[in-house]
This record gives structure tokens, C-alpha cells and sequence, in this order.
């Protein structure tokens, strides 16, 4: 038995094929409990983040790049108040092992509320009161959209997943 959450058909097909499997269950999962915000034609990205964040709920805040990871949680905590600043941080595949840890177990015990961050953040990490997922520019994949999108809301509780695709004017 294979189990995956989010494969394309390519994915499924080269799974069944690697693994001698003749037949698959596909579970259309619809999650109830996430509500789909647009934000794309928000008057300023910067602002509507900083009204998410000021809820001071976990927020993933993903991005397509590393150094946009960096400059949008910059950017972040240049317009936070000193209580919320410390509690935003970024995420990628390039930091060191130590630093991911850290800031996943901060994440986990709410040290850290906001991560801007790259799907990196996302396989094998389950926290259950992530309550806003914000997509600052579109997914690679409709796979990728949902596994994103997935984070949000777990546990069956309530959450958000925002559309707000990045323009730079």
C-alpha cells in the first residue's frame, strides 16, 4: 500500500508502476472548515498582511523565492509594533538544520507566530493551530496550492487560506 495526500496523476501512475499496485482509492477530502479569501485586488499587500498578523494567530505566509522570504518578513517587521516583531521570522530550504529546528519547535510552542517562508516549510511539519495560510504569490502546481493550503485549519478547526498574489507596484 502507498498513501499520499496531494500526488498528480503522473505521480500516482509511476507509484502503481514502481510498486506492482494494480488498483487505487482516490478520497475527494473536502476541508469544510477553511474559508478561500481573495486578496488580489487588495489596495496594499503590506497592510492586509499586518491585519492578519495583528490577530497574533499562527500564520504561514509562503513565497516563491529565498530572497523574497527575506525581504517580505523585513518588510513585515519594519511595519509590526515592538510586541509583534519578535514573533515573525523566515524559513527556507538554505538555512542551516539548527536554525529550521529552531524555528519549527518556536513555531509549535507559539514563540513564533509568522513564518514567511517557501514550501519548504510544509512536508513532514504538522501543527494543528495554524489558522491563516496566506499564498503571497501563486503555486507552482494545483498539488502545491492544496498541500499549502492544507496547512491551515487543522484538526478540523477553523481556518483561512488567503490569495494574495505578489505585484510589486
Amino acid at each position: 500500500m502507498a498513501v499520499t495526500a496531494t500526488a498528480n496523476d503522473y505521480t500516482a501512475q509511476t507509484i502503481m508502476e514502481g510498486l506492482n499496485l494494480s488498483a487505487r482509492v482516490i478520497d475527494n477530502h473536502i476541508r469544510e472548515n477553511l474559508q478561500l479569501i481573495d486578496l488580489r485586488q487588495a489596495e496594499s499587500k503590506i497592510d492586509e498582511l499586518n491585519r492578519i498578523i495583528k490577530k497574533g494567530e499562527k500564520t504561514l505566509v509562503y513565497v516563491n523565492s529565498r530572497q523574497m522570504v527575506v525581504k517580505l518578513a523585513g518588510e513585515l517587521r519594519n511595519a509590526a509594533d515592538d510586541t509583534i516583531k519578535p514573533t515573525i521570522c523566515y524559513y527556507h530550504g538554505g538555512l542551516p538544520i539548527v536554525d529550521r529546528v529552531k524555528i519549527e519547535n518556536d513555531f509549535r510552542e507559539g514563540t513564533l507566530k509568522v513564518i514567511v517562508t517557501t514550501s519548504a516549510f510544509g512536508e513532514g511539519i504538522d501543527v494543528p493551530d495554524i489558522r491563516h495560510v496566506v499564498l503571497y504569490h501563486l503555486s507552482f502546481s494545483k498539488e502545491e496550492h492544496n498541500q499549502l493550503a492544507g496547512r491551515a485549519g487543522r484538526a478540523d478547526k477553523p481556518g483561512e487560506v488567503m490569495i494574495q498574489t505578489y505585484n510589486p507596484n
